[in-house]
């Protein structure tokens, strides 16, 4: 029975792997994974032979996607300036960290071909093991999302837009960040920051998709007329309009600049 975890864990990553293909006729993300895992383990071998410096520490650092990557990236800048000597290595699961993972300061960057978890508390650890991974592999390393935030907060230029008019709001303004979110998710927020905004008509709402494209958000806009919100501004409309009650996030990288100006809560989407 003890191996009986590690069992299904390993069958349900094969059928998800043989599954990819068909849901990749789909969706343009998954055919965007699957194209670019071709190949990945002769890239990864032959960086091996012509780069890789036995001599040299190599450090290996895999995150799933763009906010893991965020969490890494502090790690990474870190190493690369006290210990340039070490070969670094970055490798991520998701077609969204396709970008991040270009602007990193490491010697190879490529797909990690399945997740495997990194643990971050003492509880994941044992989980881990009942996925059959052996414990002396497995290192509690914390959480770097907290540091990160507070070091990009010291050094960003509020002054610049569209933050500066997002941090002009008036004193003790409530304001709600929804990041990273699905439809599924804007279908629960929305309603409930309806009923946030019945009780302080002053509250504001940020709300970040986490596919900002032009369909995603007309069904932003087509959800908030059902529910007799105001119209939601655009960011990259913001320093042209007026005050809002929603702003809509249209453009990905900047979600990590809207939590360090200070938002009082966080809601966080899938």
């Amino acid at each position: 029975m003890g191996d009986r975890p590690s069992f299904i864990y390993r069958l349900s990553v094969r059928l998800a792997e043989r599954a990819l293909p068909l849901a990749a006729r789909f969706d343009k993300k998954i055919a965007r994974g699957v194209d670019a895992r071709r190949g990945v383990l002769e890239r990864l071998a032959a960086w091996g032979r012509a780069q890789r410096d036995p001599k040299r520490p190599l450090v290996w650092v895999h995150a799933p996607s763009v906010g893991e990557g965020l969490q890494a990236k502090p790690v990474l800048e870190t190493l690369r300036a006290e210990r340039p000597q070490w070969q670094l290595v970055y490798t991520f699961f998701s077609p969204s960290a396709e970008r991040l993972a270009r602007t990193l300061p490491v010697d190879l960057t490529d797909y990690l071909p399945f997740d495997r978890g990194g643990t971050i508390s003492e509880e994941e650890g044992p989980r881990l093991e009942r996925l059959g991974a052996r414990r002396d592999a497995i290192t509690l390393t914390g959480d770097t999302r907290y540091d990160s935030v507070a070091e990009r907060a010291a050094r960003l230029d509020r002054t610049r837009e569209p933050l500066a008019r997002l941090s002009a709001t008036a004193a003790g303004t409530f304001t709600i960040a929804a990041g990273s979110t699905w439809p599924a998710d804007e279908a629960v927020i929305l309603p409930a920051f309806a009923d946030v905004l019945a009780q302080l008509p002053g509250a504001r709402l940020v709300l970040a998709p986490h596919e900002p494209n032009p369909d995603h958000l007309a069904g932003i806009a087509d959800r908030m007329r059902q529910l007799n919100l105001p119209r939601p501004v655009r960011l990259s409309q913001l320093e042209h309009a007026g005050p809002a009650p929603v702003i809509v996030v249209d453009r990905v990288g900047v979600l990590a600049d809207l939590y360090a100006i200070g938002v009082v809560a966080f809601v966080g989407g899938g």
